[in-house]
């Protein structure tokens, strides 16, 4: 990624935190940002930056496709689509769940079979708008614009043209394998974060709920389709040798990722105390998983 931007096009609720904390394991230094979520103003915000531009090793958040037209060096994306119905349904539990989230009483006073059926943005072909480029604002999420049909085309056209890796929840250890060959990354051991608790299963939602949340993501369902078919192809591509790696991957995550998500436990309640000229062995082992806050700044 010398003298290259990552963008990391973060989407809800589709293990993209649990993604970062493999990027934040490659990518270090001071020169990594945070948009904040929700921010309609992003090149407001990328000319605050001014030279420093230049040196932008990684931007990540919720934001919409875009980004990389206000920044001089070249730049690529990542994201992972998810099945928009599964999506939605973690999204609004996962708001509801955690009281601190600016709409939790909100979407909690209305209801999950309310919030279904009323006109918004989160329900409504979200993962496209993000990925056409239109700017979101979610604390006005009950307005918004509707979409040409010609929106899916310029979506898959935009995917195709700069986005170097599209996956899914569902291939996510697939979706490591293949940053790992792209970017070089060997420390790719993860364990889930930000999982949603207490969701309703999607077996237990009545089919009329189904289906209108099938008619008002249509698109987002032909997206996920279209990200499932891509990184098939990709492993498909890449024959038995990838299947091995694959193999060999998932045994040795079982107790190296914990081993990490241990390590980087350690390094948040330590972390603040350690003396930076501690001994040599120290600094390389917690260079490797010092956590994502540890790195970030946003640009505000």
């Amino acid at each position: 990624m010398k003298n290259k931007t990552l963008i990391f096009l973060h989407i809800s609720k589709t293990a993209g935190t649990t993604l970062k904390q493999i990027i934040y394991r490659h990518i270090q230094g001071e020169n990594i940002y945070r948009i904040p979520s929700g921010d309609s103003e992003i090149k407001k915000l990328i000319e605050k930056l001014d030279d420093s531009k230049q040196k932008i090793q990684l931007i990540h958040g919720h934001i919409p496709f875009g980004i990389h037209e206000y920044l001089p060096n070249q730049s690529e994306y990542i994201t992972i689509i998810r099945n928009p119905i599964a999506r939605i349904i973690s999204r609004y539990y996962f708001t509801v769940n955690h009281k601190n989230h600016p709409q939790s009483k909100l979407f909690n006073d209305l209801g999950f079979e309310n919030f279904i059926q009323e006109d918004n943005i989160i329900t409504s072909n979200f993962q496209t708008r993000l990925l056409l480029g239109q700017s979101i604002d979610l604390t006005n999420y009950k307005n918004f614009s509707s979409l040409t049909k010609n929106a899916i085309g310029e979506v898959k056209q935009n995917l195709e043209n700069f986005f170097s890796v599209v996956g899914t929840p569902e291939k996510f250890n697939e979706v490591v394998l293949l940053l790992g060959e792209k970017y070089r990354w060997q420390k790719l051991w993860y364990t889930n974060k930000r999982i949603t608790r207490g969701k309703i299963n999607i077996k237990n939602i009545p089919p009329y709920i189904i289906r209108i949340l099938e008619e008002k993501n249509t698109l987002d369902m032909e997206l996920f389709e279209y990200a499932t078919k891509r990184i098939e192809r990709e492993i498909n591509n890449r024959g038995a040798k990838f299947q091995i790696e694959l193999t060999n991957f998932k045994k040795e995550n079982k107790y190296k990722g914990l081993i990490y998500s241990i390590l980087e436990s350690i390094y948040k309640k330590i972390g603040a105390f350690l003396n930076p000229k501690a001994k040599p062995f120290f600094k390389k082992l917690f260079s490797s998983i010092k956590p994502a806050w540890k790195y970030e700044r946003e640009i505000i």
